[in-house]
């Protein structure tokens, strides 16, 4: 019994941390790797400059779909 309480409170604890960052996160960094050049990466952004500027560190989300489409 002890163990399904462990199990689901650590199941409860991911999701609640996963959640928690997913609010705070400050913007997306999406990766193009379609072009044959090399990877692109782009930032954007969702909250303003300013508040951006007042943080000591960012949490961002990373998307990695290629959104450049080569013939």
């Amino acid at each position: 019994m002890e163990l399904l309480f462990f199990i689901l409170g650590m199941a409860v604890g991911v999701a609640a941390i996963y959640i928690w960052l997913t609010a705070k996160s400050d913007g997306t960094l999406r990766i193009d790797s379609s072009d044959p050049d090399g990877p692109y990466m782009f930032l954007e952004v969702g909250r303003s400059i300013e508040d951006i500027r007042k943080k000591p560190f960012v949490i961002l989300r990373v998307n990695l779909k290629s959104y450049l489409t080569r013939k």
